[in-house]
């Protein structure tokens, strides 16, 4: 069933959680990394982190209508782990995992790339995401002229 109606309650949260814990990574990585050059005495340029403030304190959107915002296609780029937890739509199979052919889903204009097999061995690795990626875009593009 397609709704013109987008539930994203958790969304905004989990994107601020997950950009502070990037954040926080990073800024430990740069310590890190800074204490290796000072240990080895090497010789490196000083670059300095930007002072880290919580950019993400806005009001919490818990809906959105897709097609009074212009959205017609969200990019989901979500990291190393699986997580669909967050997409309450119907295309989930019973283990969790997305039901998708070659990335597309039957909710028009939801799509997945980077999965293992979505459609080659390759697919769920850095190297082999760039031709499910081209056809996703191609899919979406198609998609677009359609409407």
């Amino acid at each position: 069933m397609r709704t013109d109606r987008a539930l994203i309650g958790g969304l905004a949260a989990a994107a601020a959680f997950g950009l502070a814990k990037a954040d926080e990574f990073e800024a430990k990585l740069v310590k890190r990394i800074d204490g290796y050059i000072e240990q080895e005495a090497l010789s490196a340029s000083l670059e300095t982190l930007p002072v880290l403030k919580d950019g993400f304190e806005r009001d919490e959107i818990l809906e959105l209508d897709l097609q009074a915002a212009g959205i017609t296609t969200i990019i989901w780029a979500m990291g190393y782990r699986f997580d669909f937890s967050i997409v309450n739509l119907p295309v989930l199979d019973a283990d969790g995992f997305p039901v998708q052919h070659r990335g597309a889903t039957n909710y028009p204009g939801l799509y997945f790339v980077g999965l293992p097999w979505l459609y080659k061995y390759k697919s769920g690795h850095l190297l082999g995401v760039g031709d499910d990626a081209r056809y996703v875009a191609e899919a979406i593009i198609k998609l677009r002229k359609e409407c």
